[in-house]
């Protein structure tokens, strides 16, 4: 019977047959050694897009497929939907990643789905590549979790048995205010860089000489900070159980926290000069209004549709805010007698303190 393992086997070497062992930059099927790395070199939808191409035996379009991507993941998915556009016209194969669509590579946990998926076309697509196609043994699927979040939910088991069996004790206010603090970082950090970055990526796909794209941006760093909350983001995961925690999670980053310094002072040169450049360059405005343009269409789910100008002046209150968050949830632990959530807190915020002090300094 064939396992997990011998599944994605399959599937890499029938992918590798379809391609012809096409050898592209960064995105070489013969160094792929496990299932993790099929679902990495596949996300980006370049693979998946230019197999389709070939088989169809339609020039590969450069115009089309975004190669360069850059983790981006509004760029990727446009790889993924031109993939699926061509499986559903030539195939008719409506759903073949399911309800997951383009977003099916979000979670490691769904490429499964994936390979299912790509069964299902392979065995359409044998009578044209002359390539047997592949069958999945559908398995109970196990969660994929990282040695990071494993270690974490060890580390959840043994303090809820030594510590935490007061947890109910725990006032609702207290549980909303680190709730607010975390919903913060995820819907309003992370999406306004997400905007950004995704902004930053297209224009410069699209108008590589455009002088945002070229300079402008590239200097405010937006990368390192999308970088820097991804992680934080995954640090947050350990608030799930342990509120103390928060001392150790901003100690840790206190530091790369001052990359906002670097942004901020430049910040001020960056809008001076896009304002001055939208108001004197009708092609340059054209430009970034064609680029928003799309940012919002690919990414319907984006909460922050404004002006790039209006983005970039978040980027300095959401250091600000996340002191204000955590002195929130110092005050609500003191008076819910919670002495060392407190104690964790509002060291977390005196860092926070320093990291906005530091800005003011360079700004």
């Amino acid at each position: 019977m064939a396992t997990q393992l011998q599944n994605w086997q399959l599937c890499l070497e029938w992918l590798k047959a379809v391609t012809n062992n096409e050898n592209l930059r960064n995105h070489d099927l013969r160094t792929v050694k496990d299932e993790l790395g099929l679902y990495n070199i596949l996300k980006d939808g370049v693979i998946l897009a230019r197999m389709i191409f070939i088989q169809g035996n339609r020039p590969v379009s450069n115009a089309e497929i975004m190669h360069n991507t850059e983790n981006v993941f509004i760029l990727q998915e446009e790889n993924i939907k031109l993939f699926l556009e061509d499986v559903r016209t030539r195939f008719s194969i409506r759903e073949i990643f399911g309800s997951h669509e383009s977003r099916v590579f979000e979670d490691f946990n769904d490429f499964h789905i994936v390979l299912e998926g790509l069964s299902k076309l392979s065995k359409r697509l044998a009578s044209i590549s002359k390539v047997l196609g592949f069958d999945i043994v559908k398995q109970q699927q196990t969660l994929k979790v990282s040695s990071y979040r494993s270690n974490y939910q060890t580390i959840f088991r043994r303090k809820k048995e030594e510590r935490y069996d007061h947890e109910k004790s725990i006032p609702m206010n207290l549980h909303e205010s680190v709730k607010e603090l975390r919903t913060f970082h995820l819907s309003h950090c992370k999406n306004v860089l997400h905007v950004i970055e995704s902004f930053s990526s297209i224009l410069c796909a699209r108008y590589p000489h455009n002088v945002l794209a070229r300079h402008l941006l590239p200097s405010l760093r937006i990368r390192e900070l999308v970088e820097l909350h991804d992680q934080l983001q995954e640090e947050f995961n350990i608030l799930e159980i342990d509120y103390e925690a928060l001392e150790d999670i901003f100690s840790k980053y206190s530091d790369k926290f001052l990359i906002y310094c670097y942004v901020c002072s430049n910040q001020d040169y960056v809008l001076t000069t896009f304002k001055s450049k939208m108001q004197d360059d009708p092609n340059f405005m054209l430009e970034v209004k064609h680029a928003f343009t799309l940012v919002i269409e690919k990414d319907k789910s984006a909460e922050f549709q404004p002006c790039l100008e209006d983005l970039l002046q978040m980027l300095q209150p959401m250091v600000m805010r996340f002191e204000l968050k955590l002195n929130d949830i110092s005050k609500t632990s003191e008076k819910a007698g919670f002495l060392r959530i407190q104690r964790s807190s509002a060291n977390a915020s005196a860092m926070i303190k320093n990291v906005i002090q530091q800005i003011n300094a360079y700004v």
